[in-house]
């Protein structure tokens, strides 16, 4: 009986971890300049709509406008997504944006070890 009881409450367990998945959609719509020591100026002008699912993006669409360093990132692939953020990539920098409001919109060189201002190399751009 302990057995079964055991058992059960593992079955519980599972059944209500798969409700847990990440899951994410929303819209975002911003504009920022700045300046990045070493990198040079920018200008970002964001309009991003997305669904993501346990980090891969299922459903998204946008219309971006940079200028300065960030410039060709309109073009660039997507590679990762979390929970606030798409990622994308062209040549040696990523490029958070997000796709929910209150999200920041950071770059992070992919060819260096780190970047200062966020873990794992992330440098905040504009708060958004």
């Amino acid at each position: 009986m302990r057995t079964f009881v055991a058992l059960a409450a593992l079955g519980l367990a599972l059944c209500g971890g798969a409700g847990t998945a990440s899951a994410g959609a929303g819209a975002h719509a911003d504009s920022c300049a700045g300046a990045v020591a070493g990198w040079g100026t920018f200008t970002a002008v964001i309009n991003q709509t997305a669904i993501v699912q346990n980090g891969v993006v299922t459903s998204e669409t946008h219309t971006m406008v940079y200028s300065g360093f960030l410039a060709g990132m309109e073009d660039a692939p997507i590679v990762a997504a979390d929970d606030l953020h798409i990622i994308y990539r062209s040549g040696k920098i990523d490029l958070a944006v997000p796709y929910k409001d209150g999200a920041n919109l950071y770059f992070r060189n992919n060819s260096a070890v780190a970047t200062p201002g966020r873990s794992g190399g992330w440098y905040r751009l504009c708060e958004m």
